[in-house]
């Protein structure tokens, strides 16, 4: 048996016949391998001086580009991928099914994480922007992880394949690989990182212009900088389904001035945007019944047929429409929602004035048609995308990125937001809007503020009908937000805990740290010289605190409505637990 046939383990519907050669490379930590035929040029491996590997496979005609990797996972814990909903724990086999990832389907960006959080190996791969797609996971015949990458290349865009073998602190080595995937952009404005209030969980499509007046006033009082009115804007009932998508007109039996609300909110101190369903031509639109635009396919489920991107007229008449509702109503940016939809297309004739070979080619080209048409309106327009369309070619259209829906869930929020941050610089990350019920504890409010904390946070609730407690958290923690959001966003961040979901989460900058602790772990004392420490207890029992320096501190403990619970003064910062109450926090002030 070749090295070559022993690179290929087993896999459902794997090819066998496949031909692998191995690439040469200067470590024996790690075997290479790729495909190779008569179009296919021999990989080149470069090593830079931080150590981290680039594979580069080249053709010189159309043809798929393949790479495999396998190397010895010494403590292997977990596969971390940047996705909110991936499974806490999961270290998957080497057989498991192939994953698909384009521009609208995330990012080919993985880490192997060992004990105590170390990085075993951190990879990314880019092919332009084509699909790749990505099997990773253990051997089970040999206790190896393998990683297989390929992709069909065109237009000269090469297969990249970066490894980071360096064992490299976790938020370090996601960061640098994503930074070479290309996950960044210029930072955006600060109003991209203001809090946000959105109406989906709190009205879906019953809006109300009265309700959401009183709204507006609570809004501004509570520090909110962006309000995004959600879907139902365009639509008479509140139905729920996209079959009124595609006209993109506001309905004034929902907002019967949609300028008026516009200017309200700004006199509030908020900015206002449109949710979008974008790619949502409704069996009820006009647009549907009149404008024979072309489609990819239908969705009666969603009473809506997808517009087809790879058309211009069929682009034309959604960022005509959209840039109209901008204009008119004077507003701040938009929430383009549902670009999945434009990923994962069988491929299919294309419409008879098609000017993209598909229809991941044809949405890039509307997105960057619809984001240069409303910048032309409106320069430093918003726009938000959401879990999984936060990849390379994407980026370059958002000043946002969202967590996928996952209503009443904190440990999706946490796992989307921390890992969106590692992965992705210049771009504002959210959370998904926060809820809660009407019967909910303040402590279990704050749990799900404290989820956000690392991020922007957007909330959905109806503040008009909260409890005076309830509002106490809210405004508690927003006010803390807002004083902190220099280090919270852009401080140096690290983590502990990867497998279970991140369960410390930590910002530094300057003087001051905030440590969360989500879990029943023991948090050690921030390093460096810091005055200022919050410790935030986004669990049930005391933290307690591993042995620190023996300089005296003063600690003030807070409830979760930021009612002061303890105070000390002189305390040494040995171990010992800290009685922090639930969704509370602990101020360490260090002489």
């Amino acid at each position: 048996m070749t090295s070559a046939e022993i690179m290929a383990p087993w896999a459902p519907g794997a090819a066998r016949d496949a031909r692998l050669v191995p690439v040469a490379v200067a470590t024996a930590r790690v075997e290479i391998a790729q495909g190779l035929d008569e179009h296919t040029r021999p990989a080149v491996v470069e090593s830079d001086d931080g150590g981290v590997l680039t594979v580069t496979v080249r053709r010189s005609a159309p043809g798929p580009a393949r790479v495999l990797v396998r190397l010895a996972a010494p403590d292997a814990v977990v596969l971390w991928r940047p996705s909110s909903d991936q499974e806490r724990v999961q270290l998957p086999p080497a057989w498991e099914a192939a994953r698909d990832v384009g521009p609208f389907s995330g990012t080919a960006l993985g880490s192997l994480v060992g004990r105590h959080d170390r990085t075993l190996l951190t990879y990314g791969a880019v092919a332009g922007d084509h699909p790749v797609r990505v099997r990773a996971g253990m051997v089970e015949e040999t206790a190896e992880f393998m990683l297989d990458v390929d992709a069909d290349l065109a237009d000269g865009a090469p297969l990249t394949l970066h490894l980071d073998l360096t064992g490299a602190a976790f938020v370090d080595a996601v960061a640098d690989i994503g930074r070479r995937l290309g996950l960044t952009r210029r930072a955006v404005a600060l109003e991209n990182e203001q809090p946000v209030l959105c109406t989906w969980y709190s009205f879906h499509q019953d809006l109300d212009a009265a309700a959401l007046d009183r709204e507006l006033e609570l809004a501004g009082r509570l520090g909110f900088g962006t309000l995004i009115v959600d879907d139902g804007w365009q639509t008479a009932d509140a139905e729920r389904g996209y079959g009124s998508c595609g006209d993109w007109r506001v309905e004034p039996a929902k907002v019967p001035d949609a300028r008026a609300l516009v200017e309200r909110a700004r006199a509030l101190g908020l900015r206002t945007m449109w949710w979008i369903g974008t790619p949502f031509l409704g069996y009820r639109s006009q647009a549907y019944r009149e404008a024979a635009l072309a489609t990819l396919y239908d969705e009666p489920a969603m009473e809506a047929a997808v517009l087809d991107p790879r058309s211009p007229r069929a682009r034309r008449h959604l960022v005509g429409r959209v840039t109209d509702l901008v204009r008119s109503s004077g507003a701040d940016g938009l929430k383009l929602d549902f670009l999945e939809r434009f990923a994962a297309v069988p491929p299919a004739p294309g419409p008879a004035d098609g000017d993209r070979p598909d229809s991941s080619a044809g949405a890039l080209a509307l997105l960057a048609e619809l984001v240069d048409a409303v910048h032309a309106v409106r320069p430093e327009a918003m726009i938000e995308f959401r879990e999984p369309y936060v990849s390379p070619a994407s980026i370059r259209a958002a000043t946002m990125v969202r967590v996928a829906d996952c209503p009443l869930s904190p440990a999706q929020n946490r796992r989307g937001i921390v890992s969106m941050r590692a992965a992705t610089s210049g771009v504002a990350v959210h959370s998904d809007p926060i809820m809660w019920s009407q019967v909910d504890s303040p402590e279990r409010i704050a749990h799900q503020l404290l989820s956000a904390l690392f991020g922007v946070p957007q909330v959905s609730v109806r503040l008009a009908g909260q409890s005076a407690e309830a509002l106490e958290v809210l405004s508690h923690w927003l006010t803390f937000w807002r004083r902190h959001a220099p280090v919270l966003l852009h401080g140096s961040l690290s983590v502990r805990g990867v497998a279970d979901g991140f369960t410390t989460v930590e910002a530094a900058g300057g003087e001051t740290v905030v440590t969360v602790r989500y879990a029943d772990v023991v948090v050690p004392v921030p390093a460096g010289d810091w005055s200022e420490w919050h410790l935030a207890n986004g669990g049930e029992d005391a933290v307690v605190v591993a042995a620190g320096p023996e300089t005296a501190c003063d600690v003030e403990l807070y409830d979760c409505r930021g009612r002061l619970a303890a105070r000390e003064s002189g305390t040494g910062l040995t171990l010992r637990a800290l009685p922090i109450p639930a969704g509370g926090r602990g101020l360490i002030r260090r002489f």
